[in-house]
């Protein structure tokens, strides 16, 4: 059996929602920044198929103050981003004009800018989100959230702590949905300033702004996180399952796995656990069946089966299905 294990910190970050904000453009954010102001934001822009296009502004004050404004193109498995404007390392503190932003640099932000989204391919708008924490829906037949929290991986040499954005469901399971910030000494805040569906709703775009701290410095992150919903409801149901099997409760173990290959039949390690127990509890013409689903997805299971030792019965009754180095034991 496998599972797929997050430890998770105790500490459970609120994440308020906050309102969209007016869109943002080059000449606008260049007066904000002049007048000391620390914008961070985003502009929707659309989908190209699962790739989520943001054009994102962050200014952050971290001893001096730095603004980064970018097109980012994000997906489950990728991001590239094009710069728009740097500014690095300016005395602004908000409390008088700010003039970080010269006129040469200033038309060169709002030329690159023009030029970048005039570039872009066509994009959708997608599916309005009304709840953003809810995305998800029920799984094991209750609600799940989606949820920031921080993962301690702490070693020698002080504090190191992992912040995650993860999806909360039954019986404290946990779906790390994407990572926010790595490596981070201490996190201050966290908000989801919004989300997106695709126009199918199988994939979910996150915008997540952090606040992080270095020492006595604190730093302001945006952070894109693209996900596929039926994948990531798969995986949850299938550690809810885990779960219940490592109490010994295989009719719980065997009704969230075979959730799993239904909420998203392409998942492997669903259908390979689904044909564990199916194998354990003797339902040989099951276990068959979804073992080669699974084998048929993920080749690598067909060795781990042959030491699984839920896998016995099937691979006495089976034995052309397993290629195993040596004699099932």
């Amino acid at each position: 059996m496998v599972m797929k294990r997050v430890i998770l910190a105790a500490l459970l970050l609120a994440v308020p929602m906050l309102p969209r904000a007016a869109s943002a453009d080059a000449i606008q954010d260049t007066n904000d920044i002049r007048a000391g102001k620390l914008p961070v934001r985003y502009d929707w822009l659309g989908w190209d198929g699962t790739t989520a296009h943001f054009r994102t502004l962050v200014c952050s004050a971290g001893g001096t103050t730095s603004c980064t404004a970018s097109i980012v193109k994000q997906s489950d498995l990728a991001t590239s981003r094009i710069e728009l404007l740097s500014i690095q390392e300016v005395y602004c503190d908000g409390k008088a004009p700010c003039a970080a932003l010269d006129s040469a640099t200033a038309a060169n932000f709002v030329g690159r800018e023009k030029a970048v989204t005039a570039a872009l391919a066509a994009l959708t708008p997608g599916t309005p989100v009304t709840d953003p924490l809810g995305i998800f829906g029920a799984v094991a037949g209750e609600a799940t959230r989606v949820a920031v929290r921080v993962r301690d991986v702490s070693q020698i040499g002080g504090p190191n702590m992992t912040a995650e954005l993860v999806l909360e469901g039954k019986s404290g399971a946990t779906q790390t949905l994407g990572t926010l910030g790595a490596r981070v000494f201490r996190l201050n805040s966290s908000t989801i300033q919004g989300a997106h569906l695709s126009f199918d709703g199988r994939t979910a775009a996150y915008v997540v702004e952090t606040g992080v701290g270095v020492m006595c410095w604190d730093f302001s992150n945006l952070s894109m996180v693209v996900v596929n919903v039926p994948r990531q409801k798969a995986s949850l149901a299938n550690t809810i399952g885990w779960k219940a099997y490592r109490k010994g409760d295989m009719s719980e173990a065997l009704a969230r796995f075979t959730e799993s290959t239904t909420l998203d039949a392409s998942y492997a390690l669903g259908w390979y656990n689904r044909a564990s127990v199916e194998s354990r509890n003797l339902d040989l013409g099951q276990a068959q069946t979804s073992f080669e689903v699974a084998q048929t997805i993920d080749a690598s299971l067909s060795e781990r089966a042959c030491k699984d030792p839920d896998f016995k019965p099937l691979r006495a009754s089976r034995p052309s299905l397993f290629s195993c180095g040596s004699p099932a034991r």
